[in-house]
Protein backbone atom coordinates (compact mmCIF):
# COMPACT_ATOMS: atom_id res chain seq x y z
CA UNK A 1 0.00 0.00 0.00
CA UNK A 2 1.00 3.57 -0.54
CA UNK A 3 3.07 5.05 2.32
CA UNK A 4 1.30 7.99 2.23
CA UNK A 5 -0.25 10.86 4.94
CA UNK A 6 -4.21 10.75 5.40
CA UNK A 7 -4.32 14.65 6.05
CA UNK A 8 -5.75 15.97 3.16
CA UNK A 9 -5.52 19.72 1.45
CA UNK A 10 -8.46 21.65 -0.97
CA UNK A 11 -6.92 21.64 -3.89
CA UNK A 12 -6.02 25.85 -5.12
CA UNK A 13 -9.06 27.37 -5.20
CA UNK A 14 -8.19 28.79 -9.53
CA UNK A 15 -8.45 25.03 -9.96
CA UNK A 16 -10.97 23.73 -12.05
CA UNK A 17 -11.60 20.37 -9.61
CA UNK A 18 -13.99 18.46 -11.59
CA UNK A 19 -11.27 18.25 -14.97
CA UNK A 20 -8.29 17.04 -12.62
CA UNK A 21 -7.19 13.71 -13.64
CA UNK A 22 -4.87 11.60 -11.81
CA UNK A 23 -2.75 8.64 -12.96
CA UNK A 24 -2.08 5.63 -10.89
CA UNK A 25 -0.83 1.93 -11.31
CA UNK A 26 -2.87 -0.61 -10.71
CA UNK A 27 -2.78 -1.11 -7.17
CA UNK A 28 -2.30 2.57 -6.97
CA UNK A 29 1.95 2.27 -5.14
CA UNK A 30 2.94 4.70 -7.90
CA UNK A 31 1.30 7.60 -9.91
CA UNK A 32 2.89 8.75 -13.32
CA UNK A 33 0.56 11.97 -13.62
CA UNK A 34 -1.73 14.61 -12.00
CA UNK A 35 -2.95 16.97 -14.62
CA UNK A 36 -4.89 19.99 -13.37
CA UNK A 37 -6.51 22.49 -15.01
CA UNK A 38 -7.09 26.00 -13.91
CA UNK A 39 -10.28 27.71 -14.65
CA UNK A 40 -11.33 28.41 -18.21
CA UNK A 41 -9.82 32.07 -18.96
CA UNK A 42 -9.11 33.29 -22.60
CA UNK A 43 -5.72 34.59 -21.59
CA UNK A 44 -4.65 31.02 -20.17
CA UNK A 45 -3.69 28.45 -22.86
CA UNK A 46 -0.56 26.90 -22.41
CA UNK A 47 0.67 24.04 -20.20
CA UNK A 48 2.65 24.38 -17.42
CA UNK A 49 5.30 20.82 -16.32
CA UNK A 50 6.52 20.43 -12.92
CA UNK A 51 8.65 17.66 -11.64
CA UNK A 52 9.21 16.85 -8.37
CA UNK A 53 10.47 14.10 -6.48
CA UNK A 54 8.04 11.67 -5.71
CA UNK A 55 4.31 11.51 -5.53
CA UNK A 56 2.40 11.47 -2.11
CA UNK A 57 -1.27 11.39 -1.27
CA UNK A 58 -2.76 13.61 -4.12
CA UNK A 59 -5.62 12.77 -6.34
CA UNK A 60 -8.59 14.44 -8.18
CA UNK A 61 -10.26 14.58 -4.61
CA UNK A 62 -8.37 16.00 -2.60
CA UNK A 63 -4.78 17.74 -3.04
CA UNK A 64 -1.59 17.41 -0.35
CA UNK A 65 0.69 20.11 0.44
CA UNK A 66 3.07 20.21 -2.06
CA UNK A 67 0.23 20.13 -5.17
CA UNK A 68 -1.68 22.82 -2.86
CA UNK A 69 1.54 24.97 -2.92
CA UNK A 70 2.97 24.35 -6.75
CA UNK A 71 -0.91 25.03 -8.42
CA UNK A 72 -1.16 28.72 -6.26
CA UNK A 73 2.57 29.44 -7.57
CA UNK A 74 2.35 28.15 -10.99
CA UNK A 75 -0.52 30.33 -11.52
CA UNK A 76 0.82 33.06 -9.78
CA UNK A 77 4.64 32.73 -11.98
CA UNK A 78 3.27 31.81 -15.58
CA UNK A 79 0.01 34.11 -16.11
CA UNK A 80 -0.32 31.78 -19.26
CA UNK A 81 -0.70 28.37 -17.37
CA UNK A 82 -4.38 26.88 -18.84
CA UNK A 83 -2.72 23.46 -17.49
CA UNK A 84 -0.76 22.28 -14.79
CA UNK A 85 0.75 18.85 -15.15
CA UNK A 86 2.47 17.03 -12.40
CA UNK A 87 5.25 14.15 -12.55
CA UNK A 88 8.16 12.83 -10.75
CA UNK A 89 11.60 11.39 -10.36
CA UNK A 90 10.43 8.70 -8.53
CA UNK A 91 7.22 7.20 -9.30
CA UNK A 92 6.71 5.62 -6.23
CA UNK A 93 4.01 7.24 -3.57
CA UNK A 94 5.63 8.12 -0.21
CA UNK A 95 4.87 11.17 2.17
CA UNK A 96 8.30 10.25 3.51
CA UNK A 97 11.53 10.37 1.27
CA UNK A 98 13.13 8.06 4.24
CA UNK A 99 10.85 5.19 2.63
CA UNK A 100 11.83 6.15 -1.30
CA UNK A 101 15.18 5.07 0.17
CA UNK A 102 13.55 1.68 2.03
CA UNK A 103 11.69 0.91 -1.42
CA UNK A 104 15.35 1.66 -3.12
CA UNK A 105 16.80 -0.80 -0.87
CA UNK A 106 14.14 -3.23 -0.49
CA UNK A 107 13.02 -3.54 -4.89
CA UNK A 108 15.20 -1.53 -6.36
CA UNK A 109 15.64 1.83 -7.97
CA UNK A 110 14.02 0.72 -11.17
CA UNK A 111 10.65 -0.78 -9.47
CA UNK A 112 10.91 2.70 -7.21
CA UNK A 113 10.99 5.30 -10.38
CA UNK A 114 8.15 3.23 -11.84
CA UNK A 115 7.79 1.40 -15.19
CA UNK A 116 5.20 3.87 -16.45
CA UNK A 117 7.48 7.01 -15.20
CA UNK A 118 9.65 7.84 -18.09
CA UNK A 119 7.15 7.73 -20.80
CA UNK A 120 5.20 10.09 -18.61
CA UNK A 121 8.63 12.49 -17.74
CA UNK A 122 9.31 12.32 -21.73
CA UNK A 123 5.27 13.32 -22.75
CA UNK A 124 5.76 16.11 -20.34
CA UNK A 125 9.04 17.95 -22.30
CA UNK A 126 7.45 16.69 -25.75
CA UNK A 127 4.02 18.58 -24.82
CA UNK A 128 4.08 21.02 -22.51
CA UNK A 129 5.16 25.04 -22.74
CA UNK A 130 6.90 25.43 -19.84
CA UNK A 131 8.89 22.54 -17.10
CA UNK A 132 9.96 23.71 -14.04
CA UNK A 133 12.33 21.91 -12.42
CA UNK A 134 11.07 21.60 -8.20
CA UNK A 135 12.34 18.24 -6.50
CA UNK A 136 14.10 19.24 -4.38
CA UNK A 137 17.50 17.87 -2.38
CA UNK A 138 18.45 14.39 -2.26
CA UNK A 139 17.13 14.65 1.66
CA UNK A 140 16.91 10.85 2.93
CA UNK A 141 17.88 9.22 -0.18
CA UNK A 142 21.56 8.22 -0.76
CA UNK A 143 23.39 10.42 -2.72
CA UNK A 144 24.55 7.73 -5.44
CA UNK A 145 20.79 6.65 -6.06
CA UNK A 146 19.58 10.67 -6.03
CA UNK A 147 22.86 11.64 -8.51
CA UNK A 148 21.74 8.81 -10.77
CA UNK A 149 18.19 9.86 -11.28
CA UNK A 150 18.86 13.65 -11.86
CA UNK A 151 21.38 12.74 -14.62
CA UNK A 152 19.00 10.43 -16.36
CA UNK A 153 16.30 13.11 -15.81
CA UNK A 154 18.63 16.08 -17.11
CA UNK A 155 19.65 13.89 -20.09
CA UNK A 156 15.94 13.72 -21.42
CA UNK A 157 15.94 17.42 -20.96
CA UNK A 158 19.31 18.36 -22.54
CA UNK A 159 17.45 19.13 -26.10
CA UNK A 160 14.41 21.61 -24.44
CA UNK A 161 16.61 23.61 -22.32
CA UNK A 162 14.32 26.54 -23.35
CA UNK A 163 12.15 25.44 -21.81
CA UNK A 164 13.32 24.30 -18.43
CA UNK A 165 12.95 26.77 -15.42
CA UNK A 166 13.65 26.69 -11.60
CA UNK A 167 11.74 28.92 -8.90
CA UNK A 168 13.65 31.01 -5.89
CA UNK A 169 17.00 29.85 -6.20
CA UNK A 170 19.69 26.37 -7.15
CA UNK A 171 21.11 24.36 -3.94
CA UNK A 172 25.22 26.11 -4.01
CA UNK A 173 26.64 22.56 -3.31
CA UNK A 174 24.70 20.24 -5.93
CA UNK A 175 22.40 23.01 -7.96
CA UNK A 176 19.22 21.08 -6.81
CA UNK A 177 16.17 23.10 -7.47
CA UNK A 178 14.30 24.29 -4.41
CA UNK A 179 11.22 21.85 -3.44
CA UNK A 180 7.99 22.66 -4.41
CA UNK A 181 6.67 22.83 -0.75
CA UNK A 182 8.96 25.27 0.04
CA UNK A 183 8.42 27.45 -2.79
CA UNK A 184 7.37 31.53 -1.53
CA UNK A 185 5.32 34.06 -2.81
CA UNK A 186 7.74 35.96 -3.71
CA UNK A 187 10.31 33.56 -5.65
CA UNK A 188 10.88 34.32 -9.09
CA UNK A 189 11.49 31.71 -11.90
CA UNK A 190 14.35 31.50 -13.95
CA UNK A 191 15.71 29.66 -16.59
CA UNK A 192 18.50 26.76 -15.98
CA UNK A 193 22.20 28.53 -17.00
CA UNK A 194 24.43 26.65 -19.30
CA UNK A 195 26.22 25.53 -16.92
CA UNK A 196 24.05 23.90 -15.17
CA UNK A 197 25.68 20.96 -14.03
CA UNK A 198 23.54 17.83 -14.14
CA UNK A 199 23.28 18.75 -18.16
CA UNK A 200 24.96 15.97 -19.83
CA UNK A 201 29.06 16.41 -20.39
CA UNK A 202 28.60 19.00 -17.55
CA UNK A 203 31.68 19.57 -15.56
CA UNK A 204 30.93 19.39 -11.99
Amino acid sequence: MPLVSQIRYRHFDQVDRERIRAYFSCLHTHRWALEVPYRRDPARTQTVSVFLKNPSSASEEFADKTIQTVEREIYRLFPTAAWLWVFNLFGMRATKARDVRRAIDRHGIKWTIGRCNDRALLRAIRGSDHIVAAWGAQSSLLKADYDERVEQVGAMLHDHRRKFWYVGRLSKKHEHPRHGQRCKSTDQAQRFPNSWRWWPGAAT
